[in-house]
C-alpha cells in the first residue's frame, strides 16, 4: 500500500459516523447534478438544493469557514 493510499485510510477511519455521512451524501449528490448536467445540460432546482445542503453539512461537520455562517 502506497504512504498516500495509507493515509487516506487512517484519515477515513478517524472520521466520525456523522463526518462520514456528510462525505457520502455530499459525493451522492454531487454524482447525482453531474450526471444531470452531462445528460441533459441542465439541472433541476433539487439538485441546486442538495448541491447547497452538502456544502452546509460539510462546513458544520468539519467546521469550515465559520466566517460565512
Amino acid at each position: 500500500m502506497t504512504k498516500k493510499k495509507n493515509d487516506s485510510q487512517k484519515g477515513i477511519e478517524n472520521l466520525t459516523d456523522e463526518q462520514m455521512k456528510a462525505i457520502k451524501n455530499t459525493e451522492q449528490h454531487l454524482s447525482s447534478a453531474l450526471q444531470m448536467l452531462f445528460e441533459c445540460q441542465d439541472l433541476y432546482l433539487s439538485d441546486i438544493r442538495n448541491l447547497e445542503q452538502s456544502m452546509w453539512d460539510l462546513r458544520r461537520t468539519f467546521d469550515l469557514d465559520q466566517r460565512d455562517w
